[in-house]
């Protein structure tokens, strides 16, 4: 990153709000590179701070606020951009119809959007430091919810609810 950051974020005057945000994540980072590196890979580095919010004990709330915090990133709007971008056939990689002033060369609509998907990235990373989730941990069914899912087979056994085909499902949800 240190890389990336010095050879294009730093050498262009244009791209002060990029280096403001790397500048806030690295002022605002718990843990090593080397931590980064073992979380990814679903471990933790010794030293490190562990994080404090523990995933699997969330409340159904407490989840469904996590995720919508994380679905609404700016990361994936940062993504699609990307895309658009890439699938835009007359973006081209030389194409410079942004003119970014400095040191380094001008900078293409594709490179400031892949800066942007970049920085976004390292501040969803940054955001998840403090949370800890173990995808094999919390597999088994919470009692509330085990209890739910048999009352809706009795249900349909006895005739009370009909089974509904996710094709039909999911025109009740367009139509709505």
């Amino acid at each position: 990153m240190k890389i990336l950051y010095f050879i294009i974020v730093k050498t262009h005057d244009g791209l002060d709000l990029l280096r403001y945000r790397v500048k806030t994540v690295e002022a605002n980072r718990k843990t090593s590179p080397l931590g980064r590196k073992a979380r990814r890979e679903g471990m933790a580095a010794i030293g490190d701070p562990l994080p404090t919010k523990k995933v699997t004990l969330f409340s159904a709330d407490e989840f469904r606020e996590l995720i919508q915090t994380l679905a609404n990133s700016p990361l994936f709007a940062s993504r699609d951009r990307v895309i658009k971008l890439m699938m835009d056939k007359t973006v081209e990689y030389g194409n410079l119809p942004l003119q970014v002033q400095g040191i380094g060369s001008p900078l293409s609509l594709l490179h400031v959007a892949f800066l942007d998907f970049f920085v976004c990235y390292l501040e969803f990373e940054q955001f998840l430091e403090d949370y800890d989730y173990d995808p094999d941990e919390g597999l088994e069914l919470r009692p509330e919810f085990a209890e739910e899912l048999d009352r809706r087979v009795t249900e349909f056994e006895i005739g009370e609810v009909e089974m509904v085909s996710f094709d039909d499902a999911f025109r009740e949800l367009e139509n709505n």
